[in-house]
């Protein structure tokens, strides 16, 4: 799960929220709190458009639904 946490803290921070590394929202529960699923709905689009693959972007987001 941390490479998919990686990516989505790397998303936060382009997405103005910085400081919530991929360690941080592994380890640290109260990272998630004000995390919307609008934001991961973002994530997903932010992918599509670096040009990431369906099934990667599906693999990254069961990860992330593991922890929101």
């Amino acid at each position: 799960h941390y490479a998919a946490l990686k990516r989505f803290g790397e998303y936060l921070e382009v997405a103005g929220i910085p400081g919530l590394t991929g360690v941080r929202l592994q380890t640290e529960p109260e990272t998630w709190r004000g995390l919307t699923w609008g934001l991961v709905e973002g994530f997903v689009k932010w992918q599509l458009h670096e040009g990431y693959a369906m099934a990667t972007v599906n693999n990254r987001l069961s990860a992330i639904k593991v922890y929101a």
